[in-house]
């Protein structure tokens, strides 16, 4: 059987494109000084809108929701506005959203401040805050056409994700800067703290001090069907964490620690775990593998985080050590903690020159570019020098340093990430027992970061396993029917290892047939189901994202 111990890590994942704006400085900013606000945000405080429940459409579906209707106006869990035609499409803190058409591009927001809303400064105060911390980037609109407006209201409410067209941020005069982070953390695509599936485990919800009706405001995501992935450990000092009396019906606490204790709420800073939330959103999730050392993996010496800390070649484990993310500034943040970059040590152009972790600060020591063609990692201070594996050596601890470009397999430092399932929010393609090994069955089973779930998409189509990057994932003996299974085999070059992934549906089409998918057998949900290729048709068991 599948080894039962392997525990899911995940700390975070996403997207990344190159994009030119503002790190974050080598000490944080200081938290904004607390003001007047919500604990928590309604879009219509003193009121209480008539509870729907309806089919609607979700990133990964159609499902059934919950949700109050204020007059013409939909709103989930107090202050999320959705449309008529997108009811519950939504996204968590920690729980990124299934497709990548709800992200900002380039994790850039244009916005409008409408003339009429009062003290424009706590909006302009506020988008510095996240300007600050994480790579998303704001700027006035000119003629986009996705854009935030915020805009004067009653209460505090921000639609979730970019939804196309414009969308609003909902400013009542009670709204502090902190609450239009918190806001402004939903249009990026954070959903509420509490609605996490693992809540249960942090908190206790006392359901007979809520208000009747509004019990719907406490669901898990995955209590109301949606689709989403958690991302790191629950955080109750989190900016999107509901107040433990929020829905009060009698003046008691609706949420406790499980001690049952009354835990505090913040609405002055985005949390550490906020912030990797939104790194996890907008930026790339890998393990950099050198091509001359397959089995090694770019890794934190000793897993120390500290100024100067070197990085290594050591032998690929399931550490977070050797979890980084490329963001969309040109920085690589390390796993252990995203406020440190992947920095040259003399922060000089210089051969032979050591590279570090350092806190990030924006320099351009700190900034790697990707070619269009290639793998390598070149430094911005000169695009002439990479990040290279000395001597090409295969051997764990094998120094990582600057040198002169030259396309070879030292300076090839592939990206392995790890394949989620739609069907459900903590399934990854896997290899079975991580066994290397031909004929070795691919499955969905629980997400972890051991090298059974690290994958490499070879530029000529191949999909290169993570436990041997000899052995590629494999339609078995090249059939096209329905139902073959798929394995791991060693690489040949063959059609039956040739896949194309399309990331604007997640779907992945076998090079066998042009009509069949990367499939999870009968939709299962279950860890160790058993994948094969199907008949493409769009459904959840077809359903994959790069995480």
């Amino acid at each position: 059987m599948k080894i039962s111990s392997r525990l899911c890590l995940s700390l975070s994942w996403a997207l990344g494109l190159l994009f030119s704006g503002c790190g974050p400085t080598d000490e944080a900013p200081a938290p904004l000084a607390a003001e007047p606000g919500f604990a928590t945000e309604l879009a219509f405080p003193g009121q209480q809108g008539k509870v729907v429940r309806g089919t609607v459409a979700l990133p990964g579906g159609e499902q059934e929701l919950s949700y109050e209707r204020f007059g013409d106006t939909a709103v989930l869990e107090g202050d999320i506005l959705v449309r008529a035609q997108d009811h519950g499409t939504r996204s968590a803190k920690g729980a990124i959203k299934l497709w990548t058409d709800y992200r900002w591009a380039d994790s850039f927001i244009p916005y409008v401040i409408d003339p009429d809303v009062p003290n424009p400064q706590r909006v302009l105060d506020a988008i510095a805050h996240w300007q600050a911390r994480t790579p998303v980037r704001f700027a006035a609109r000119t003629a986009q056409t996705d854009y935030v407006r915020f805009t004067r209201g009653s209460g505090c409410a921000a639609h979730l994700g970019r939804i196309g067209g414009e969308q609003l941020v909902v400013m009542g005069d009670g709204c502090s800067t902190g609450n239009t982070i918190h806001e402004i953390g939903h249009a990026v695509g954070l959903f509420h703290q509490q609605s996490r599936y693992d809540r249960d485990s942090a908190l206790t919800v006392l359901w007979g001090n809520i208000q009747p009706g509004e019990e719907i405001n406490f669901q898990t995501y995955v209590e109301t069907g949606d689709h989403g992935f958690d991302v790191g450990p629950y955080d109750t000092g989190s900016i999107m964490q509901y107040d433990p009396y929020a829905f009060s019906r009698n003046g008691m606490p609706t949420l406790t620690l499980k001690s049952g204790a009354v835990f505090s709420t913040q609405r002055t800073a985005l949390s550490a775990t906020d912030i990797a939330d939104v790194n996890a959103m907008y930026a790339e999730r890998v393990r950099l593998r050198p091509a001359a050392a397959g089995t090694r993996c770019l890794d934190v010496q000793n897993g120390i985080v500290a100024n100067g800390n070197p990085v290594w070649s050591y032998a690929c484990s399931p550490s977070t050590a050797q979890v980084w993310y490329m963001m969309p500034n040109g920085e690589v943040r390390t796993g252990l903690d995203t406020n440190y970059c992947l920095s040259v040590n003399t922060g000089e152009p210089l051969l032979g020159a050591s590279v570090v972790i350092a806190p990030c600060d924006g320099s351009l020591r700190q900034r790697w570019t990707r070619p269009p063609v290639g793998e390598e990692l070149r430094t911005s201070m000169d695009v002439t020098l990479c990040l290279d594996l000395h001597n090409a050596s295969t051997a764990s601890g094998a120094r990582v340093k600057l040198w002169t470009c030259t396309g070879n397999n030292a300076q090839k430092w592939q990206r392995f990430v790890r394949l989620r399932s739609s069907v459900n929010w903590n399934r990854c393609l896997d290899v079975w027992n991580d066994t290397a090994a031909n004929g070795t069955a691919t499955m969905s089973f629980d997400c972890n970061d051991e090298v059974g779930q690290q994958w490499y998409f070879a530029s000529n189509g191949e999909v290169r396993s993570g436990v041997n990057p000899s052995f590629c994932l494999d339609v078995r003996n090249g059939n096209t029917a329905e139902g073959t299974r798929v394995q791991i085999y060693t690489c040949n070059g063959s059609n039956a290892q040739f896949w194309q992934f399309h990331p604007e549906i997640g779907m992945m089409t076998s090079g066998v047939a042009v009509d069949r998918c990367l499939d999870v057998s009968n939709a299962s949900s279950e860890s160790g189901a058993a994948t094969q290729i199907w008949d493409c048709n769009f459904g959840l068991a077809q359903r994959w994202m790069k995480l």
